[in-house]
């Protein structure tokens, strides 16, 4: 005869009412966060208005306002401002209790975040070599530009761009970055370029990638600015894309900033070559994050591991020590 689980008691104090809509108080909690229903939405990767019903449900359930508006923002009800943070920890809690459970399975599975250039340029063509040496684990890339929380997410580990601090993130430098001016041979045949003064008339193509980072990040007019000229702006390409400007580049249509990380393979394959011109830094550089808690599974450390190791390659190789 087999025996029937029992059922798990209930001892919370009479009259209690049970944990409800769990989905809904995880929408409230990423609104509180962001002060914005559509930041919110993005975050979790649904409409304005699946976040606004989950709120009215939640408001509705426990018959009181969480949020009042003040012209074009947002503010808590003093209800809301009560349970906030309380939320937020319990719903850090949980995702710490998810993480130590995934590091405890043993799995070989790591899910990584990282911007779409960097990962169809640095990371793809190296992933190869990590599965050859660790057929055991599987290696799952998200890349569609959003800015995940590792903290609550599905992805193990992040790689981002920047100044190296994020709350409730451990960054590791994996490399820094340079700008050299580059263009393809056939560009460089048809329009000659000796001197940083030649620039001044050739086709600019601008990448517009980093504009919406919020970053100090230099371009086309920062470096022209370094070399005391006016950047020109007759006949310039732009695009939103570093993928579609580098593209642009390659096919002879004039002359890119090229990343040092994004141009890799174009320079070694002599689809892109130097222009005229001096190299500057970036300011800012690539990082492996990973939760603060210091919760990963064997096959991330094993894949944290690679991955320094070829960050640090890939400084020396590119003199970018």
């Amino acid at each position: 005869m087999v025996e029937r689980p029992r059922p798990v008691q209930d001892n919370r104090p009479k009259g209690q009412k049970k944990l409800a809509h769990l989905n809904a108080l995880r929408a409230f909690e990423a609104v509180v966060r962001n002060m914005s229903f559509a930041k919110a939405s993005e975050e979790l990767n649904v409409t304005p208005g699946a976040i606004s019903q989950q709120i009215k449900l939640l408001e509705d359930y426990y018959g009181i306002r969480l949020f009042r508006r003040e012209g074009r923002r947002i503010a808590l009800t003093e209800d809301a401002s009560k349970i906030a943070p309380t939320l937020t920890a319990g719903f850090d809690l949980l995702a710490r209790a998810t993480a130590v459970l995934q590091a405890n399975r043993g799995g070989g599975v790591v899910r990584v975040t990282c911007p779409p250039t960097f990962a169809v340029k640095w990371l793809a063509p190296r992933l190869g070599e990590f599965a050859i040496d660790h057929p055991g684990i599987q290696v799952s890339v998200e890349s569609d530009g959003r800015l995940v929380d590792l903290r609550r997410e599905e992805p193990d580990v992040g790689i981002r761009y920047g100044g190296g601090s994020w709350r409730g993130l451990t960054a590791e430098r994996l490399f820094d970055e340079k700008l050299t001016p580059v263009c393809s041979p056939s560009y460089l045949a048809a329009c000659p370029i000796g001197s940083v003064e030649d620039l001044t008339k050739a086709r600019l193509i601008h990448d517009l990638t980093m504009d919406s980072t919020g970053l100090d990040y230099p371009d086309w007019s920062t470096w022209f600015e370094m070399q005391e000229l006016l950047v020109p702006q007759d006949g310039a390409l732009r695009f939103s894309s570093s993928l579609a400007a580098i593209q642009a580049a390659v096919d002879g249509h004039g002359v890119i900033l090229g990343r040092s990380t994004l141009v890799e393979s174009e320079l070694k394959e002599g689809r892109l070559i130097a222009a005229a011109g001096p190299t500057i830094a970036s300011g800012y550089s690539y990082y492996l994050v990973t939760p603060d808690d210091g919760s990963l599974s064997s096959a991330v450390r094993t894949f944290r591991n690679w991955l320094l190791e070829e960050a640090a390659k890939f400084q020396r190789e590119a003199g970018l020590d």
